[in-house]
């Protein structure tokens, strides 16, 4: 851009200097018109002039170009600033998205412990309410062996809380199974009943609470 701008000005200053002499030749050729120095000077003078607006067309030329080469700069720069706008806005719109997505998993992780919390207090407390699917007679021994695990979990120790955890795992992970393969059953109620089953899967989990303290004293 710098030397462009040095091109332009040089240019436009050199178209002055054959306007000048055409000036020159047209006051000679006007005092010795009719002779052939006058004549001489007169056609000189034309050719200076034409010397002098093709300069000054040409330093036209390079100031026009000069004013596109600013005007193409400034567009380059501005749309620059625009995508980068444009990144920072979308990167920001992935960490919100993000971060809400974090917060209902959360959230929804809050909601499950506490209704798998409810559901072991109404199993301890013996009323229980269970799927229309998990009430079938082939499942009863399945559940009074869940609802017996329950009633005596021994939250006082670690180990013993493990165990405890180990074995409802089993037995929710074998009942799920039986339910969800068993034709007889409607497909809603089976959803309903594996459902259940794994909200009682949330006190499996090594950092979940026990379901009650008041469970190992009964």
């Amino acid at each position: 851009m710098k030397t462009t701008t040095t091109l332009a000005a040089v240019a436009l200053l050199a178209s002055f200097a054959p306007i000048a002499n055409a000036q020159y030749g047209n006051y000679y050729g006007y005092h010795h018109r009719s002779t052939a120095l006058g004549d001489a000077y007169s056609g000189a003078s034309e050719l200076v002039r034409a010397e002098g607006a093709y300069l000054k067309d040409e330093a036209d030329a390079a100031l026009t170009w000069l004013e596109v080469d600013r005007g193409r700069e400034a567009f380059r720069y501005e749309m620059g600033e625009w995508r980068q706008q444009v990144e920072l806005r979308r990167q920001r719109e992935i960490q919100d998205k993000a971060e809400a997505r974090r917060a209902r998993q959360q959230q929804d992780a809050q909601v499950r412990s506490v209704s798998a919390q409810e559901l072991a207090r109404d199993i301890r407390d013996g009323m229980p309410v269970w799927p229309a699917a998990l009430r079938e007679p082939q499942y009863s021994g399945s559940l009074s062996m869940i609802e017996s695990i329950l009633r005596n979990w021994d939250a006082t120790t670690a180990p013993m809380a493990n165990v405890y955890r180990s074995a409802l795992s089993t037995e929710l992970g074998v009942l799920e199974n039986r339910v969800a393969a068993d034709d007889s059953i409607g497909f809603v109620y089976r959803v309903e009943a594996v459902r259940t089953l794994r909200l009682l899967r949330e006190l499996t989990e090594a950092n979940a609470a026990a379901p009650a303290p008041q469970l190992a004293m009964r």
